[in-house]
């Protein structure tokens, strides 16, 4: 996940181009934002929250997903309005980015801290 992101956001640009024409040039720089959204999510979110699914842990993906489900709302109400599309795609960035984080964290403390 992380190379493919990586690829399209180094040729995003000539990618839009290509299949778009220039008319949709400006939206490189939001391509690029909702690829590393797309990193956050697919290439750190899904593989930990699957490892605690398989480990009977489920309670804690719930959690999380309600939390974040919550804070995309409330972040895209407060950035929409600023940044219009350019908001929701900072609201997936950091709203992906806490659930990878916190879902690390609670894999971490579950099965590598000892008690």
């Amino acid at each position: 996940v992380g190379a493919a992101a990586l690829f399209l956001g180094v040729f995003a640009r000539p990618l839009i181009v290509l299949l778009y024409g220039s008319t949709y040039e400006n939206v490189v720089g939001l391509m690029r934002m909702l690829l590393v959204a797309a990193f956050f999510n697919a290439g750190l979110r899904f593989t930990t929250a699957n490892l605690l699914s398989a480990m009977n842990k489920v309670k804690y993906n719930m959690i999380i997903s309600f939390i974040g489900m919550a804070l995309q709302i409330a972040l895209d109400i407060i950035l929409v309005q600023r940044w219009s599309a350019y908001g929701v795609a900072m609201s997936s960035c950091i709203v992906y980015l806490f659930m990878a984080v916190s879902l690390m964290g609670i894999f971490i403390n579950e099965y590598y801290v000892k008690r």
